[in-house]
């Protein structure tokens, strides 16, 4: 495909007419190009990685598969045209932070899902190090979607706990468990409490006593120990 475009200046004593080239053409191996043009002095390097007609026929061609010309609409993917199996090997992030060697098996259980419904092996990386076994096991809970149930030795390292599921197609990680010190679950109501409600300081026994805002419920009473100048709290 060539196209030639001219202008021809009226000059004296028949000048020379200058023509501009604009080529466009498919390159192979990365050959390049080069449109040199007398008087020119920095020409233009084009360089396609594609057939300009041919190419363009090729994906169009592909794409009617997928895609599905609505009027002056647009276009819009056939149902299930994309789906997990197109999406191997991605990451799923599950926000979610568990108390080290959390004992309740809810509060370590997180869901996700799959390139393809098929048993599932799965290893995890405790705190950076290398991917190795755990007890928790993976089980289908409807068509894609999976459910790990983490074991309380699953979750005895502090810091990012990253999951790897494999499957016999596809492979999938979970990022964003973190494991904690603290309890996520219990320790913000105790501390919302211990800001917006009753604390009682027992100087007999060296207890806080933190009540619910009705002034009545005991929520957790604080036990102090002093060990040289260090002064430690123990909820109970």
């Amino acid at each position: 495909m060539l196209q030639f475009l001219a202008r021809v200046a009226h000059q004296p004593n028949c000048a020379a007419v200058h023509v501009g080239v604009h080529e466009r053409v498919g390159v192979e191996e990365e050959d390049a190009v080069v449109a040199r043009v007398e008087g020119v002095q920095d020409p233009v390097q084009m360089v396609l990685g594609l057939h300009p007609v041919a190419d363009v026929a090729a994906i169009k061609t592909a794409a009617d598969s997928t895609l599905t010309i609505v009027g002056t609409s647009g276009v819009v993917l056939a149902a299930n045209s994309v789906g997990p199996s197109e999406l191997s090997d991605y990451v799923n992030v599950s926000p979610m932070e568990v108390q080290k060697s959390e004992a309740t098996t809810a509060r370590r259980t997180l869901f996700y899902r799959v390139g393809t419904a098929e048993p599932q092996t799965v290893t995890a990386s405790k705190a950076g190090a290398a991917f190795g076994a755990i007890s928790g096991t993976a089980t289908q809970v409807d068509g894609n979607l999976y459910k790990l149930e983490l074991a309380p030795g699953d979750v005895d390292t502090n810091g990012e706990l990253l999951i790897k599921s494999v499957g016999a197609t596809s492979t999938q990680y979970i990022a964003g468990v973190q494991v904690v010190d603290h309890d996520p679950f219990a320790d913000l109501q105790t501390i919302r409490q211990r800001l917006v409600g009753k604390s009682v300081a027992d100087t007999s026994d060296g207890t806080i006593k933190v009540y619910d805002t009705d002034g009545a419920t005991l929520l957790v009473t604080l036990t102090k120990t002093t060990t040289g100048d260090e002064v430690t709290w123990t909820p109970s």
